[in-house]
Protein backbone atom coordinates (compact mmCIF):
# COMPACT_ATOMS: atom_id res chain seq x y z
CA UNK A 1 0.00 0.00 0.00
CA UNK A 2 3.05 2.22 0.30
CA UNK A 3 3.09 2.70 -3.49
CA UNK A 4 -0.31 4.47 -3.35
CA UNK A 5 -0.46 8.24 -2.91
CA UNK A 6 -1.13 9.29 0.69
CA UNK A 7 -4.45 10.94 -0.21
CA UNK A 8 -5.68 7.65 -1.71
CA UNK A 9 -4.55 5.71 1.37
CA UNK A 10 -6.48 8.15 3.56
CA UNK A 11 -9.56 7.83 1.34
CA UNK A 12 -9.41 4.03 1.58
CA UNK A 13 -9.09 4.18 5.38
CA UNK A 14 -12.02 6.58 5.67
CA UNK A 15 -14.33 4.75 3.23
CA UNK A 16 -13.53 1.17 4.19
CA UNK A 17 -12.56 1.36 7.87
CA UNK A 18 -13.77 4.50 9.65
CA UNK A 19 -17.20 4.98 8.03
CA UNK A 20 -18.19 1.29 8.25
CA UNK A 21 -17.11 1.27 11.92
CA UNK A 22 -19.33 4.32 12.56
CA UNK A 23 -22.25 2.66 10.72
CA UNK A 24 -21.77 -0.52 12.72
CA UNK A 25 -21.66 1.39 16.03
CA UNK A 26 -24.80 3.33 15.05
CA UNK A 27 -26.56 0.01 14.38
CA UNK A 28 -25.47 -1.28 17.79
CA UNK A 29 -26.87 1.91 19.34
CA UNK A 30 -30.21 1.41 17.56
CA UNK A 31 -30.44 -2.18 18.72
CA UNK A 32 -29.58 -1.15 22.30
CA UNK A 33 -32.31 1.55 22.28
CA UNK A 34 -34.89 -0.93 20.98
CA UNK A 35 -33.85 -3.48 23.61
CA UNK A 36 -34.03 -0.92 26.45
CA UNK A 37 -37.46 0.25 25.25
CA UNK A 38 -38.81 -3.28 25.03
CA UNK A 39 -37.51 -4.04 28.55
CA UNK A 40 -39.27 -0.97 29.99
CA UNK A 41 -42.57 -1.21 28.12
CA UNK A 42 -45.84 -3.04 28.56
CA UNK A 43 -48.22 -4.30 25.92
CA UNK A 44 -51.69 -2.77 26.12
CA UNK A 45 -54.64 -2.42 23.79
CA UNK A 46 -54.93 1.06 22.32
CA UNK A 47 -57.84 2.59 20.45
CA UNK A 48 -57.15 4.71 17.38
CA UNK A 49 -58.63 8.14 18.08
CA UNK A 50 -56.97 10.20 15.35
CA UNK A 51 -54.91 9.78 12.20
CA UNK A 52 -52.39 12.52 11.45
CA UNK A 53 -51.53 12.81 7.78
CA UNK A 54 -48.05 13.93 6.74
CA UNK A 55 -47.43 15.01 3.15
CA UNK A 56 -44.05 14.42 1.53
CA UNK A 57 -43.12 15.69 -1.91
CA UNK A 58 -40.51 13.53 -3.56
CA UNK A 59 -38.67 13.82 -6.81
CA UNK A 60 -40.79 15.16 -9.62
CA UNK A 61 -43.08 16.76 -7.04
CA UNK A 62 -44.92 13.45 -6.53
CA UNK A 63 -46.86 13.54 -3.28
CA UNK A 64 -46.72 10.67 -0.81
CA UNK A 65 -49.01 10.54 2.21
CA UNK A 66 -47.78 9.09 5.49
CA UNK A 67 -50.18 8.27 8.30
CA UNK A 68 -49.42 8.44 12.03
CA UNK A 69 -52.10 7.09 14.36
CA UNK A 70 -52.85 8.54 17.79
CA UNK A 71 -53.95 6.04 20.42
CA UNK A 72 -55.91 6.22 23.66
CA UNK A 73 -55.19 3.59 26.28
CA UNK A 74 -55.56 2.98 30.00
CA UNK A 75 -52.66 3.43 32.42
CA UNK A 76 -52.25 0.96 35.30
CA UNK A 77 -53.65 3.60 37.69
CA UNK A 78 -56.85 3.87 35.61
CA UNK A 79 -56.12 7.17 33.84
CA UNK A 80 -56.82 7.39 30.13
CA UNK A 81 -53.72 8.45 28.19
CA UNK A 82 -53.23 9.52 24.59
CA UNK A 83 -50.02 9.15 22.57
CA UNK A 84 -48.81 9.15 18.98
CA UNK A 85 -47.26 6.13 17.35
CA UNK A 86 -43.47 6.53 17.19
CA UNK A 87 -43.47 5.79 13.48
CA UNK A 88 -45.67 6.56 10.55
CA UNK A 89 -46.09 4.85 7.21
CA UNK A 90 -48.03 4.75 4.01
CA UNK A 91 -50.03 1.72 5.20
CA UNK A 92 -50.84 2.90 8.73
CA UNK A 93 -54.25 4.38 8.03
CA UNK A 94 -56.23 2.45 10.62
CA UNK A 95 -59.94 3.17 11.03
CA UNK A 96 -60.74 5.48 13.93
CA UNK A 97 -62.17 3.37 16.73
CA UNK A 98 -60.19 0.27 15.80
CA UNK A 99 -57.94 -1.32 18.41
CA UNK A 100 -54.31 -2.40 18.15
CA UNK A 101 -51.78 -3.90 20.52
CA UNK A 102 -49.26 -1.18 21.38
CA UNK A 103 -46.08 -1.04 23.44
CA UNK A 104 -46.01 1.70 26.09
CA UNK A 105 -43.35 2.80 28.55
CA UNK A 106 -45.54 4.21 31.34
CA UNK A 107 -42.57 6.19 32.67
CA UNK A 108 -42.62 8.21 29.40
CA UNK A 109 -46.00 7.55 27.71
CA UNK A 110 -45.85 10.36 25.13
CA UNK A 111 -44.95 7.95 22.33
CA UNK A 112 -46.00 4.35 21.72
CA UNK A 113 -44.94 1.69 19.28
CA UNK A 114 -47.13 -0.76 17.48
CA UNK A 115 -46.62 -4.29 18.74
CA UNK A 116 -44.97 -6.21 15.95
CA UNK A 117 -43.23 -3.16 14.47
CA UNK A 118 -39.69 -4.33 13.80
CA UNK A 119 -38.31 -1.37 11.84
CA UNK A 120 -35.76 -0.42 14.53
CA UNK A 121 -34.53 -3.99 14.82
CA UNK A 122 -34.27 -4.43 11.06
CA UNK A 123 -32.49 -1.10 10.53
CA UNK A 124 -30.07 -1.68 13.42
CA UNK A 125 -29.27 -5.23 12.34
CA UNK A 126 -28.73 -4.11 8.73
CA UNK A 127 -26.31 -1.39 9.88
CA UNK A 128 -24.38 -3.88 12.01
CA UNK A 129 -24.22 -6.50 9.24
CA UNK A 130 -23.43 -4.19 6.33
CA UNK A 131 -21.04 -2.00 8.32
CA UNK A 132 -19.33 -5.09 9.74
CA UNK A 133 -18.95 -6.72 6.33
CA UNK A 134 -17.46 -3.60 4.75
CA UNK A 135 -15.22 -3.06 7.79
CA UNK A 136 -13.96 -6.65 7.60
CA UNK A 137 -13.28 -6.28 3.88
CA UNK A 138 -11.55 -2.95 4.43
CA UNK A 139 -9.37 -4.30 7.22
CA UNK A 140 -8.46 -7.30 5.09
CA UNK A 141 -7.29 -5.08 2.24
CA UNK A 142 -5.51 -2.59 4.51
CA UNK A 143 -3.66 -5.35 6.38
CA UNK A 144 -2.80 -7.30 3.21
CA UNK A 145 -1.22 -4.27 1.53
Amino acid sequence: MSDLPSWLQLLIYVCFVILPAIIMLAGCGMLARVWRFRQACETVTGTVVEIITHRHFGSGRAETLYYQPSFEFSAPDGRTLRALAASCGVNMQYPIGSTREILVNFNAPKEVQLDGCRSGIITGAACVLIGGAILALGLYFVISW
